[in-house]
């Protein structure tokens, strides 16, 4: 009756090392599935998508709309900006003036299109699952 006893402690324990060997690999292994993702996302040209409306906001666009031009730092430039019926926000001129594709907010952030999102002076709050649809930066 002992030696039962003891075999069966013995083979949970085994089982028991087995799981735990098995779920921390697989662990390791998605985690460097994960972070080989980032890396290859990490190189540029990055696409960014660009929340922001008025003139403080607008020198981060122009900045990165510069590098867009010049560089191959930014691949995909695309903007939202916040709809007004009085004023035209000066971000949203800008990207009239200069041809950028401009969405509305709120907007639906489709996985694994843009890369990053930069936020300038936006003057909302933005949803856990617009920030979640940029892969660069979800942990």
């Amino acid at each position: 009756m002992k030696w039962q006893l003891k075999f069966q402690s013995i083979l949970k324990f085994k089982l028991w090392k087995d799981w735990k060997f098995y779920h921390f690999t697989k662990n390791l292994s998605d985690n460097y599935r994960r972070q080989e993702r980032i890396e290859e996302k990490s190189k540029p040209p990055w696409d960014i998508m660009f929340f922001g409306t008025d003139e403080f906001s607008l020198k981060s666009l122009t900045a990165l709309h510069r590098e867009q031009q010049r560089s191959g730092l930014v691949g995909r430039l695309d903007v939202v900006s916040i709809p007004s019926k009085k004023t035209v926000f000066a971000v949203r001129q800008y990207c009239q003036k200069e041809g950028l594709p401009i969405q509305d907010w709120p907007v639906v952030v489709p996985h694994g299109i843009y890369d990053v999102g930069v936020v300038a002076s936006f003057g909302r709050l933005i949803p856990a699952a617009v920030i979640q649809a940029f892969p660069l930066f979800r942990r």
